[in-house]
């Protein structure tokens, strides 16, 4: 015996007509799920990119409810949070740069110096004002090498296609 089971048809009406005439050698069964037993079974599944996870980014639907993550996530490639934020800010604009076809039109412009040092200038105007250090005291991170990091880790992780709009 073989078994149909129709979910959506855009001739639902008509199938369903047919096979209610007598005589029709197809059999109809209707199953009707209760709410209850749709949230018994409800899951929550989190899934990001590798690029994200290498970022430090996590999932933005992220919530106490989550039952399990897909796969597993790589570890960082910033350890400290001051440098997660600043891959993070340089991930940003290098997105905003996928708008800008003239100025990166493939995933090897990121590389070049000069969009790198736009990059890094960038970086340090959306960086936000921090506690104010004492002058020698606190190290503060290298912009121009996480932001070369990011861009490697970009150009590592994403597939360029060569159209405008494609750094994903």
């Amino acid at each position: 015996m073989d078994r149909l089971n129709i979910i959506a048809h855009d001739k639902f009406d008509e199938i369903i007509q047919e096979a209610r005439k007598p005589g029709n050698p197809i059999r109809m069964a209707s199953i009707v799920l209760e709410g209850t037993e749709l949230e018994e079974k409800k899951e929550t599944v989190v899934s990001q990119s590798q690029l994200a996870g290498h970022l430090g980014l996590s999932p933005a639907q992220q919530t106490t409810d989550t039952v399990s993550n897909m796969g597993l996530q790589p570890q960082p490639a910033f350890q400290k949070p001051e440098e997660q934020q600043i891959a993070q800010i340089a991930w940003s604009v290098i997105r905003s740069l996928e708008n800008q076809p003239a100025a990166v039109p493939t995933l090897e412009h990121l590389k070049r110096p000069e969009v790198q040092a736009a990059i890094v200038k960038a970086v340090q105007e959306q960086q936000p004002v921090g506690q104010m250090e004492l002058e020698g005291l606190a190290k503060k991170p290298d912009v121009a090498a996480i932001v070369a990091k990011t861009v490697e880790l970009v150009t590592q992780q994403t597939i360029d296609t060569g159209r405008p709009g494609t750094l994903r």
